[in-house]
């Protein structure tokens, strides 16, 4: 299982449905957490309205050292 994703290339309806996607493996294969490498375009933008309307998530945050990626930490119950 990839605990890892890159966003770059994709139009912004392809990103979100990769973000869907991946998340829905990161929840099912049970990891705790997931790198989602998005750059800092317009995905970056719209990435935390899709990760925050996502009920499997406990939170997200820019990573500390590339802007340009975000972590993703699942609530795994």
């Amino acid at each position: 299982m990839k605990t890892e994703i890159d966003l770059h290339g994709l139009k912004l309806d392809e990103a979100e449905r990769e973000v869907m996607r991946f998340i829905d493996q990161l929840y099912y294969n049970g990891e705790t957490s997931g790198r989602i490498i998005h750059g800092m375009g317009v995905i970056a933008e719209h990435l935390p309205h899709w990760l925050e309307s996502y009920p499997f998530i406990a939170r997200f945050e820019r990573s500390t050292f590339n802007a340009g990626a975000t972590m993703v930490y699942m609530d795994i119950a």
